[in-house]
């Protein structure tokens, strides 16, 4: 499985928003790498939407079998994200990264193994902010 990410974002936290985007998925991607956590998903894409807009954008979330890929776009409250620290704005992202893992079996993605992964990805985002 590889991880791509994009956004719906708001100018005033994009620049943000992306330094921090391309660690957390070099970081991840080297993670999925390195082991096997099973599964028929091959490509998962994560787009945080983090507007003040948020209302008129609607959250989604799905797998496609064929394609092998699951997407997942999903709210990061604009304000909370503004106002927090960097190691606060990461644990934002990788909070909506989790939330799209745990959705996967419930979309129709089986066989991953959702538990190792978020443990393993919460371990390597601890050491990313050491």
């Amino acid at each position: 499985m590889k991880l791509w990410m994009s956004a719906e974002i708001d100018r005033d936290v994009f620049d943000v928003y992306r330094v921090l985007m391309q660690d957390v998925e070099a970081r991840v991607n080297s993670l999925l790498a390195e082991s096997t956590y099973g599964g028929s998903i091959d490509k998962w894409s994560v787009i945080p939407i983090i507007s003040a807009l948020q209302p008129h954008y609607r959250e989604i979330a799905r797998v496609s079998k064929k394609g092998r890929s699951a997407e997942f776009r999903l709210r990061i409250p604009h304000a909370e994200f503004k106002h927090a620290t960097p190691d606060g704005q990461r644990r934002l992202i990788v909070e909506v990264l989790k939330r799209s893992l745990r959705m996967m079996p419930t979309l129709g993605a089986h066989g991953l193994d959702v538990d190792r992964l978020v443990h393993d990805l919460d371990r390597t985002m601890t050491d990313a902010e050491a």
